[in-house]
């Protein structure tokens, strides 16, 4: 069975900022949100996350979503009825504690996901 992917998969989400607004051209890969993505049929979701201000956002280099990685997903979530795949990429620095507990996250409320990192 042929399974469809989206690279930086979040991308298509809204922006936070007048930064993120100013690289859109340069970071966005996609145009659809996730949930427009599953609609359509991807099962394979590239996310890159960054910790700004304590929480995580999907981003892209300088590129950041306007709501939080947490927010996002439960939206997304509320449409998937099958399993999906995360591939997801931290592109932060320093201490990863955030991005452990999202993981925790994941593997408790959404068991339907297969997070590879």
């Amino acid at each position: 069975m042929l399974k469809i992917g989206t690279h930086n998969s979040g991308t298509g989400e809204k922006s936070s900022g007048l930064l993120s607004w100013l690289v859109v051209p340069f970071s966005k890969c996609q145009s659809k949100t996730l949930v427009e993505q599953y609609k359509a049929g991807c099962r394979y979701f590239d996310i890159r996350v960054k910790e700004y201000k304590g929480k995580l956002y999907l981003a892209h280099g300088l590129w950041r979503s306007k709501y939080d990685i947490y927010k996002i997903l439960r939206e997304f979530f509320g449409y998937v009825n099958d399993k999906v795949y995360l591939m997801v990429t931290y592109e932060g620095q320093g201490h990863i504690d955030e991005l452990n507990q999202f993981y925790e996250w994941l593997k408790w409320d959404y068991p339907c996901v297969v997070v590879t990192s």
